[in-house]
């Protein structure tokens, strides 16, 4: 619906020479929408299962289903900033499920409450428009407001018009980045990651049972300080775990001493 496939696909294709194609008829707004029409119903997992479900009932004929959405917020550390995290799903003819994911910092995630038509023009400019789309609502008191939501604007004559139309109205106005993955090249390059952190999985299989997805899942944190090798917050081993028979491995990590400055007792 929003052009993911022409991120995933050619990657699917290129490392696992497998062919997809979107569903057709499915109206994945209907499981959430960035521009807040429809809120999501639960974790982004469970949106994700419904986007697999409703797959499976338009193409019964589909031996694997694969299923992305999207989580962006403003960084829980990092004030002005924000972080995001990119779910695929993938779903087996016997049920099975194998999740792969990216996260990291979100520049392309940015929002505004403005007044004045030119503040708005600024934050288009700093933000990447046209390239980047942008979504325009009513705003009160600095935060979005009921009322229209325009998120058709992708020339400049349309974004003026539009939001000098809402500041008329509303006297302010929230204007946001478009996440929709075809209004956002940030996000796809974001889309793009996620489908590599598959690939990874799909072609890490368990020694033992030979099950896709053993991969590293759990960092095992103690990295002893290079000056007096109090254990650190650092990973010392990374954890590989079987989900489908349990087998698991430790390999450290090649550092074997921490920069003393992350260290809680050098420097507290």
């Amino acid at each position: 619906m929003h052009g993911k496939e022409r991120v995933i696909g050619p990657l699917l294709y290129g490392f696992l020479g497998a062919h997809s194609r979107p569903s057709q008829g499915l109206d994945t707004d209907l499981f959430g929408s960035f521009s807040r029409e429809v809120a999501r119903d639960g974790t982004a997992f469970d949106a994700a299962r419904a986007k697999l479900s409703a797959a499976r009932a338009l193409t019964p004929g589909a031996r694997f289903v694969l299923a992305s959405e999207g989580s962006y917020n403003a960084h829980p550390l990092l004030p002005g900033l924000s972080s995001g995290h990119e779910l695929l799903l993938l779903g087996g003819p016997d049920g099975s499920e194998l999740a792969a994911g990216y996260s990291g910092l979100a520049g392309f995630h940015a929002y505004r409450a403005v007044t004045k038509l030119e503040n708005a023009e600024s934050f288009a400019v700093a933000t990447g428009f046209p390239l980047q789309g942008l979504i325009l609502m009513p705003a009160a008191d600095s935060q979005p407001a009921p009322g229209p939501v325009v998120k058709t604007a992708t020339s400049w004559p349309a974004f003026r018009q539009a939001a000098a139309g809402l500041l008329a109205d509303h006297g302010e106005l929230w204007i946001e980045t478009d996440l929709r993955a075809h209004r956002s090249p940030g996000r796809r390059r974001a889309i793009a990651r996620a489908t590599l952190a598959l690939v990874r999985s799909l072609t890490s299989p368990c020694p033992a049972c030979a099950a896709p997805g053993f991969i590293s899942s759990q960092a095992e944190p103690g990295l002893p300080c290079a000056a007096c090798s109090t254990p650190t917050g650092l990973a010392s081993a990374h954890i590989r775990r079987c989900g489908s028979c349990g087998e698991h491995s430790r390999t450290p990590v090649r550092a074997t001493r921490a920069d003393p400055a992350l260290c809680p007792f050098c420097n507290p």
